[in-house]
C-alpha cells in the first residue's frame, strides 16, 4: 500500500465480507475491483489484501499502460487532477462500504504500523471484531505485539481517559512508569505496556519493538 491509499483509508479496518456485495470479485488470494474512469479513457484497478491493504493503478485504456502521476502529490495540473479526484472518489465510497473507521488515531500507532509493514512485511491483523489487533512474526506465526485502547488507569495512572497502547514481549525490570508499565491483560513478567501517546518517543518504540520481536522467534535461536 503506497501513502497514497493509505492517506485515503487512515486507520480504518476491512469488512471483507462487503467486498463481493460492492463489487469485487476475487483474484487469488485478494479482491479487485475494476472500473472505468474518467469518461471510459481510463480503467481504475482496486485490489485489497486480506489484511484491507489496499493498492490502486489506473490504466489507460486506449494504449493499456499505466498512469502512475496522480499518486505523486508533486504532479499538478487539471489533466492529472480530474484523474486523481475521480480515483478518490472511489476509493472514499469504498472505504465507506467496506471499512470499519479504526479508533486509534494517535501518530504513534501509525508509525508502529508503518515501521513493522516496511521493516519486516508483517501487518496488523485484527483478530477480533474490535479495533484490538496484533502484530507476529511471519516465520513462526508468534505474536510479538497486541495493541489496545484502555483507560490509563488500567496502568496504574490517575487518568480515565482511554489512550492506545502497544504490548511488547519484555520483562519487568524495563518499567519505569512513564512511557513503559506493567502488561495489562497479558502475563507481566514476560510481557510490558508501552502508551502510544507523545510521551513515548519513537526511538524507545522502536528499541522494544525490534527486542520483542527477537523475544518471539524463542530462546537459543537468532534471527
Amino acid at each position: 500500500m503506497s501513502e497514497y491509499e493509505s492517506g485515503l483509508l487512515g486507520n480504518a479496518r476491512l469488512k471483507e465480507a462487503e467486498l463481493i456485495p460492492y463489487g469485487f470479485h476475487r483474484d487469488g488470494d485478494d479482491y479487485l475491483y475494476i472500473k472505468r474512469i474518467c469518461n471510459g479513457d481510463f480503467e481504475l484497478h482496486i485490489k485489497i489484501e486480506n489484511s484491507g491493504t489496499m493498492d490502486s493503478k489506473v490504466i489507460d485504456f486506449e494504449t493499456q499502460e499505466p498512469y502512475v502521476l496522480y499518486k505523486l502529490p508533486s504532479v499538478h495540473g487539471d489533466y492529472v487532477g480530474a484523474i486523481r479526484e475521480e480515483v478518490k472518489s472511489v476509493i472514499k465510497d469504498i472505504k465507506e462500504h467496506c471499512y470499519i473507521q479504526g479508533d486509534h488515531t494517535t501518530p504513534n500507532f501509525f508509525f508502529v504500523r508503518d515501521y513493522c509493514l516496511e521493516q519486516y512485511q508483517e501487518e496488523l491483523e485484527y483478530l477480533w471484531h474490535d479495533e484490538n489487533c496484533i502484530l507476529r512474526r511471519k516465520d513462526n506465526r508468534k505474536w510479538y505485539a497486541v495493541i489496545m485502547r484502555v483507560s490509563l488507569r488500567k496502568l496504574g495512572l490517575e487518568e480515565d481517559k482511554k489512550e492506545s497502547i502497544i504490548a511488547l514481549r519484555g520483562d519487568a525490570s524495563l518499567i519505569d512508569n512513564e512511557c513503559i508499565f506493567p502488561a495489562y491483560h497479558l502475563n507481566k513478567k514476560s510481557w510490558v505496556s508501552v502508551v502510544l501517546d507523545e510521551r513515548t518517543p519513537k526511538e524507545l518504540l522502536i528499541q522494544r519493538i525490534e527486542e520483542s520481536r527477537e523475544l518471539a522467534l524463542g530462546k537459543g535461536k537468532k534471527k
